[in-house]
């Protein structure tokens, strides 16, 4: 529930209830058994087609990527500037251009929709939480995000560490959302991975510029290189 809103120092701050309960991934998987990650999955997909079920008027004002090519065109100058010199991430930039998602209708989308923005307690979800990436754009981007092998957090499921995709792709489905078939949740894994990767050599820019003194930044950026694995794989490749 929102108590307080407001921009005191110039940066937007929103103060809700307390909602009680664990976010860290790794603790959250730790805690649960595979039944049990098969229900917060089920937890999951279902916050996932409510969150998509939101009609686009209420939300006017949101930015806007209605086509999965507008992400990597979003992402290309990032790429051009900071990662010239490493063809793994050119090569899955070529791919997503060249193998584009079905098309879907335009949706509400969290932007950032995964283990460790969820809070959970006693194996059930009781929030979504962490909205400052929401956007309006392809419903499938939320679901390949929650697959992306860095918020597996150790676990073997391919969503979320808890299950494999088919299961995730089914109880979305069965939840209400619009039916996503496995290329397209293939495309949105593999933009995922991508933009993760490229995210990571952002982090660590702002240190190595002095934006920032964060050594937390800098050591995100050596995980592009999970990333860079990660795409290969997802590409066909077995490195």
């Amino acid at each position: 529930e929102p108590i307080a809103a407001g921009s005191p120092d110039g940066r937007a701050i929103l103060v809700s209830a307390r909602v009680a309960g664990e976010t860290l991934g790794g603790r959250v998987l730790r805690a649960l058994d595979e039944s049990g990650r098969a229900a917060l999955a089920r937890d999951f997909a279902k916050a996932a087609a409510d969150i998509h079920s939101v009609g686009t008027p209420s939300v006017a004002g949101l930015a806007v990527a209605a086509e999965p090519v507008d992400q990597v065109d979003a992402y290309r100058d990032v790429r051009l500037a900071l990662a010239p010199d490493r063809p793994v991430l050119a090569l899955a930039e070529w791919w997503l251009r060249n193998h584009p998602p079905e098309a879907a209708p335009t949706v509400l989308c969290h932007g950032d929709l995964r283990l460790g923005n969820l809070i959970v307690e006693d194996g059930t979800l009781r929030a979504v939480i962490d909205w400052e990436l929401a956007h309006l754009g392809h419903p499938a981007e939320d679901l390949g995000w929650s697959c992306v092998r860095a918020w597996r957090f150790g676990g073997q499921g391919a969503a979320l560490g808890c299950v494999d995709r088919e299961t995730l792709l089914a109880d979305y489905e069965r939840f209400g959302g619009s039916p996503v078939s496995a290329d397209t949740l293939r495309h949105h894994e593999v933009l995922g991975t991508w933009k993760w990767g490229l995210m990571c050599l952002l982090q660590a820019e702002a240190h190595l510029s002095g934006v920032v003194n964060d050594l937390e930044m800098l050591a995100i950026g050596r995980r592009v290189v999970e990333n860079e694995y990660d795409l290969l794989r997802l590409l066909g490749a077995h490195p």
